[in-house]
């Protein structure tokens, strides 16, 4: 395998990795997003949200939905952090690296994780929604439920506004990741502790940033990808949801979910692109014993 092939191998395994520890580390902020996106009316504080969750189910219940969002995260991660790796990989010997280069393969990156995320994200807020608790006994339960009554497709339900959140996830995520790492944070060696957290800040800042913008396209693909197919589908389009949303509830409702969001998002993103880091750093060294 040629340098740049074992390379691209290694950022696809090191994104699976990082997409494994987030998830682990942030589900509970997720499940609090998705029920505070679907909620007619005011949403509680997160502390009474937190206690009416577990009061629910008990701890476990923060973590229903789980194995369909680890399992997406590996191919999902692996998907974007290649892409967007391979895609400046094309584009810095032509253009050079800047704010320019960043969004460019930020944007490449959001179809591929789009495709990918788009099913398991179907299961795990159909898991997550209140509304089918009593639905759906498990995460293969659920899948085998939606394939058997409502067919392969719907599992890409919300397809279009997924891609569009993504976009502006990654869009803002990157270029912020980029210029907070190189115009606020401190040089650091490769591979050190201090870059460690230097990823980390940076992650977190550029995460808690990227919420701000997609939040609104979260809420409505949550909206979208709820509801079972035959009940009658209030919400059709990104544009459509995000106008309906607004006109019946408020602009303050696009934002719901975003304090947990927030959280599940910042913290996320930074340990996500710090565990990716150290992991490509380990096998990189690695490879260098090797040969």
């Amino acid at each position: 395998m040629g340098s740049f092939g074992g390379e691209a191998v290694e950022k696809f395994l090191a994104g699976a990795v990082g997409g494994i520890v987030e998830c682990l580390v942030v589900q509970p902020f997720d499940m609090l997003k998705t029920r505070f996106q679907l909620m007619p009316g005011n949403t509680p504080t997160l502390a009474a949200a937190f206690r009416d969750i577990y009061q629910e189910g008990g701890v476990m219940r923060f973590y229903r939905g789980m194995l369909p969002e680890m399992s997406s995260m590996v191919p999902k991660n692996s998907a974007m952090y290649g892409t967007y790796d391979f895609t400046k990989h094309l584009l810095e010997p032509r253009l050079g690296s800047g704010v320019a280069v960043e969004w460019m393969s930020a944007a490449a990156a959001s179809g591929p994780e789009a495709l990918i995320v788009t099913p398991f994200q179907v299961v795990k807020v159909r898991l997550q929604a209140k509304e089918h608790l009593a639905r759906y006994r498990g995460t293969a339960h659920a899948l085998a439920t939606i394939l058997r009554e409502e067919g392969l497709l719907t599992l890409y339900t919300g397809l279009n506004v997924t891609f569009f959140r993504n976009l502006v996830w990654n869009g803002v995520y990157f270029p912020t990741m980029f210029l907070v790492k190189k115009y606020i944070m401190p040089e650091t060696e490769s591979g050190s502790a201090r870059a460690t957290m230097v990823t980390l800040g940076s992650g977190f800042c550029g995460g808690t940033f990227a919420t701000c913008f997609n939040n609104p396209l979260d809420v409505a693909k949550s909206r979208i990808q709820a509801p079972l197919q035959g009940q009658p589908l209030k919400y059709t389009s990104s544009l459509q949801a995000l106008l309906l949303i607004k006109h019946e509830e408020g602009v303050g409702a696009l934002y719901k979910g975003f304090k947990p969001k927030v959280l599940r998002m910042g913290i996320g993103g930074g340990v996500a692109m710090a565990v990716y880091e150290l992991v490509l750093e380990s096998m990189g060294e690695r490879r260098k014993q090797v040969f």
